[in-house]
């Protein structure tokens, strides 16, 4: 370093990006230089570096930017930078001549740490005069062989001439030798400025778009290049279109032509074809004449309306949508056929549904359907159980106690439908303004199955397999800004539903009845039956509730305990012919019920057939958050009592206590439990401690 000169060598890095530089600031009295004889960009395997014999030099100062000499390669592609420019008003104007040769897009994105999915060979002559706050522009840029995503085309050529307040544009888009899209003309800066509201604007001056834009019978597979919605895009499409008027409020005219397109739809399973239709644009709304889309079995799906178009935005909207028998849906999720006979008003931004569709044949994966919704981090901790402690000194004896605590427990139960479940946020863009008010009906044609199903999640209980044929009468309702809210009724048809591993079959009749609320969560009125073998006996299932918290019911023809039911229904014999590991295994199984059904009423029933002074299966805490789980006790002699608690579901919990009375006033109890497992989180949950002794005194007065 000494007074005009300071001599470094710099070494940046930038996550992936490293920057090498060596060279000279030279310091004048009125503008500073930097002198740059190497200079080298690199990331992720891609480096630019200074060309072999170039000396770049940036000066700067006296309301100027100086450029000489910067010339950078990259194998056989190079960029060079020559010129001036104004850094204010004031300075004298300059000219900076840029020109890259070869120059791979998609490296230049990998530079900028960016993959914004564009590839091809730019070649650039421009030239930038003005100044950087008032930029002149005047060039020509040609890429070959580009893409956009996974769109193709052979070249792109384009002469801009922007003057500060106009662009002017004579592009051709070569997609194939025979395939071109052209736009020819100008257009002023103020088509890109925010508009304000308002009617008609007439063009001033400077503000009159003129611009033109035509096409030859190009590929619709262009289509593929803006969306990931749809795929495999087949046909033509044809365009003359002229934009004018101002800036603020631009019109078109002229027509688009769509024949031959198909298209698949990766979410749907379907793949449509058959669309040809002519778009007449006017000067404030666009037409579309009536046109038909196929699905792979011929069906049709026509659609006709009209668009407004004012002020740089699509307004009011009015299209029919009318099908027979057209396959919507064909993959995992199902396979669905419709009769459709919709209305779409209002406007694009906050369209309104009104109509009716009819299944006319279908099938629903439900399993599948309910894992669209499931959060995969969510995890709840289930709560404390309730049980039942029997006081020696109180009143009555364990098995009152007992009853007593089973009563309060089918009390909290008798009302599943009071909990209701947390509304989920309201849903916004296009679909959260959108109204609806469509009438579905269900012929008794459309089967629903699954395997597992888990109503509310992939840690809570699984409720067993269905495959049932269905039919129903539903309006689909949502206002703007709200959620869905079905109302109406789904009818069982026929089917099966397979309970403790057994099959069981649907009794027809039976009801899902949605009521409406923001929540879907319908009410549940289902029957199933099962004649156990070599006994004569038909067993019942009977669910009610909610969707959300369904409620269990056993009964039989001839009428029997809860316990003998489950029992057949399990082992095809009754409680007192079961050896006992089958009556462990009839606990074990009456818990598992307990972590998908709200069933208070078979913890009775259990405890008496297995003689327990205690057999509970609780389901809901004192406070009313729903649990899972067992409780078993039982007297020793008069003063001791045991009891173990199993909790299930994402963590299982043991815990095995006794009490013993010391004197009328003191007693010993002395709780343990082995190590807990699962997955949940322990912040969540109640501690529960391995092992503690505790004395309890007790005074009355």
């Amino acid at each position: 370093y000494d007074q005009r000169r300071l001599d470094f060598t710099a070494n940046i890095k930038e996550k992936t990006r490293e920057l090498d530089g060596t060279g000279q600031v030279v310091f004048h009295p009125d503008h500073q230089e930097f002198h740059l004889p190497q200079l080298a960009l690199r990331t992720q395997g891609v480096e630019w570096r200074t060309a072999p014999g170039s000396a770049a030099t940036i000066g700067y100062g006296r309301g100027r930017l100086d450029l000489k000499d910067v010339r950078l390669m990259s194998g056989d592609q190079a960029l060079d930078l020559s010129g001036s420019i104004a850094l204010g008003g004031e300075a004298p104007s300059g000219a900076i001549d840029v020109h890259a040769r070869n120059v791979d897009i998609q490296q230049l994105q990998t530079l900028m740490l960016q993959d914004r999915g564009f590839t091809g060979t730019l070649t650039t002559d421009a030239k930038i005069s003005g100044s950087t706050a008032a930029p002149i522009i005047d060039g020509h840029i040609r890429i070959d062989k580009g893409t956009f995503r996974s769109y193709t085309y052979n070249s792109l050529d384009a002469t801009i001439d922007y003057s500060g307040t106009r662009i002017g544009i004579d592009a051709t888009l070569q997609q194939s030798p025979t395939e071109s899209i052209t736009a020819l003309g100008s257009v002023p800066r103020s088509l890109f400025a925010p508009s304000p509201s308002g009617g008609h604007v007439n063009p001033g001056a400077g503000d009159a778009i003129d611009l033109h834009i035509q096409t030859n019978a190009i590929g619709l597979a262009m289509v593929e290049g803006l969306t990931a919605f749809v795929t495999n895009v087949t046909g033509t499409l044809q365009a003359d279109v002229r934009v004018t008027g101002s800036g603020q409020d631009p019109h078109l005219s002229g027509f688009i032509d769509i024949k031959g397109g198909g298209f698949g739809v990766p979410m749907a399973g379907g793949t449509f074809t058959g669309l040809t239709t002519r778009i007449e644009l006017e000067t404030d709304r666009a037409r579309i004449q009536r046109f038909e889309l196929l699905d792979h079995h011929g069906e049709k799906l026509t659609i006709a309306g009209e668009l407004a178009m004012h002020e740089r935005s699509v307004g009011a909207v009015n299209i029919s949508i009318d099908s027979d028998n057209f396959e919507i849906v064909d993959n995992e999720l199902g396979d669905l056929q419709v009769q459709a006979a919709l209305k779409v008003t209002g406007e694009v931004r906050r369209p309104r549904i009104v109509g009716d569709i009819r299944l006319d044949a279908g099938r629903i994966e439900v399993d599948q359907v309910l894992e669209l919704f499931y959060d995969p981090y969510a995890l709840d901790a289930l709560p404390d159980v309730v049980s039942a402690e029997r006081l020696v000194e109180g009143s009555g004896s364990a098995e009152e106690a007992t009853k007593d605590a089973l009563a309060k427990a089918q009390q909290s139960a008798a009302n599943p439908g009071a909990l209701v479940p947390e509304a989920a946020p309201a849903p916004t863009g296009l679909f959260g303004a959108a109204e609806f008010d469509v009438h579905l009906l269900v012929p008794d044609n459309l089967v629903v199955r699954g395997k597992n199903l888990r109503p509310t999640g992939p840690t809570s209980s699984a409720l067993g397999d269905i495959n049932a044929t269905v039919g129903g009468d539903v309006r689909i309702l949502k206002q703007s800004g709200g959620q869905i809210a079905p109302v109406g009724v789904v009818n069982t048809v026929r089917g099966t539903y397979q309970f403790q591993s057994r099959r069981f079959d649907l009794v027809r009749g039976g009801t899902v009845r949605f009521i409406g609320t923001p929540v879907i969560n319908p009410l549940l009125d289902l029957t199933a039956t099962r004649l156990i073998p070599n006994t004569g006996i038909e067993a019942r299932v009977h669910i009610t509730g909610t969707l959300q918290v369904p409620q269990l019911a056993l009964s039989s023809n001839p009428s029997l305990e809860e316990s003998d039911i489950l029992s057949l229904i399990v082992f095809n014999r009754q409680v007192n012919q079961l050896g006992t590991g089958e009556r462990s295994s009839l606990a074990a199984t009456a818990g598992g019920i307990a972590t998908g059904f709200l069933a208070a009423p078979l913890g009775e029933s259990i405890g008496k057939a297995l003689d327990l002074d205690l057999f509970e299966i609780t389901t809901m805490t004192d406070s009313g958050d729903l649990g899972a789980g067992v409780v078993l006790g039982q007297q020793l002699g008069e003063r001791a009592f045991v009891k173990l608690r199993q909790q299930f579901g994402a963590r299982n919990v043991t815990e095995f206590s006794i009490e013993y009375q010391l004197t009328r006033f003191l007693r010993l109890q002395a709780t343990a439990s082995p190590e807990t497992t699962g997955a949940a989180n322990r912040l969540n949950q109640r501690r529960v401690e391995r092992a503690g002794i505790d004395l309890i005194f007790f005074f009355s007065y």
